[in-house]
């Protein structure tokens, strides 16, 4: 009942993340803002009973400078929508969130954090001190997995952790060539900065693995698929814990190495990992599909687009579900 504002149709707690906005006059910031909302993301997916619809999803249904958040979280099927402008200068970083009840457009909660950038510590602190004040806002009890997470320190690298929340926004936003070859760059940059960077090593073997899939001409799956396993594998070397490392290695097992059962076994570690990891369900279902287990692909390509209605292979997988299992209508 505390939290019962929360609860969209499907029966869960609720939010969409909407990309934080820059407001300062260097462009530059725009990726490390962006990207900002990407590790908010990240950090609320982990958050049991709480389904968290990605920046990339919820700005596809943004009309204007100012959106009419009621239609919004009635797009979306969310109840809460977290929104909020960034403005970086030189390492002092000043945000300002907003938790609004979609329903009747109030503010449930505002702040504005201002700190001075000295380390990738510091970055992450204000990551974290959102995500704490959004937690209690909305009585939600964290799990022990949640809890390790939020204490993690993945880098100290300033620049390193910058680059990384670069990439990681362009990898969610456009899985286009130019997006991927950006991203590439972002994350070489961040390894190239600490070489103990797992999640560095993470979003490439990601960047890898869409090169892998064979959809882009000049990128041949021979080359890219076993650089997505490899460089996953480094990630997962240093911090097994990484969902995304686990279900990039599951998409090379799959299309490389047509290993069906390691293959799952990864794609379902990532889900154990992080239940919200939308691609994870889908490329699973994507699996399913292939071994002929028809209904098991539904329902992971169903909870894949409930999580990112918006993420297209999340659609099809829930579509193709549909075909496979004969219920046309």
């Amino acid at each position: 009942a505390a939290r019962g504002w929360l609860i969209g149709s499907s029966g869960d707690a609720s939010i969409a993340v909407l990309p934080i906005e820059n407001v300062g006059s260097d462009s530059a910031n725009q990726y490390s803002a962006a990207g900002m909302s990407e590790e908010l993301s990240g950090a609320l997916n982990v958050v049991r009973g709480l389904r968290v619809v990605p920046p990339a999803s919820a700005a596809y249904f943004l009309k204007g400078k100012d959106p009419d958040y009621r239609a919004l979280g009635a797009a979306l099927n969310v109840k809460a929508i977290l929104t909020g402008t960034s403005l970086r200068l030189a390492n002092h970083l000043r945000i300002t969130m907003l938790l609004i009840n979609a329903s009747d457009r109030t503010v449930m909660w505002t702040d504005t954090l201002s700190r001075e950038l000295r380390t990738a510590d510091d970055l992450f602190a204000v990551r974290d001190a959102i995500v704490a004040a959004i937690v209690e806002k909305l009585r939600i009890r964290l799990e022990p997995i949640a809890v390790a997470r939020a204490k993690a320190r993945p880098t100290e690298n300033l620049e390193a952790a910058t680059a990384y929340i670069q990439g990681r926004y362009l990898l969610a936003t456009n899985r286009g060539p130019a997006n991927m070859a950006k991203a590439m760059s972002f994350f070489q940059r961040a390894i190239a900065l600490d070489s103990s960077y797992a999640a560095a090593y993470s979003g490439l073997a990601d960047v890898y693995a869409v090169y892998g899939t064979g959809n882009m001409a000049d990128y041949n799956p021979n080359e890219y698929l076993p650089l997505a396993r490899r460089t996953a594998e480094k990630a997962l070397s240093l911090d097994p814990s990484l969902a995304e490392a686990h279900v990039s290695l599951g998409w090379a097992r799959m299309l490389y190495d047509f290993d069906w059962s390691g293959a799952e076994a990864e794609f379902t570690r990532g889900i154990q990992l992080d239940s919200g990891y939308s691609l994870a369900y889908a490329h699973r279902a994507s699996l399913y599909h292939m071994v002929g287990q028809f209904g098991r692909a539904l329902a992971d390509g169903q909870t894949a687009a409930r999580r990112d209605p918006v993420d297209m292979q999340s659609r099809y997988m829930e579509g193709r579900g549909y075909f496979f299992t004969k219920q046309y209508a």
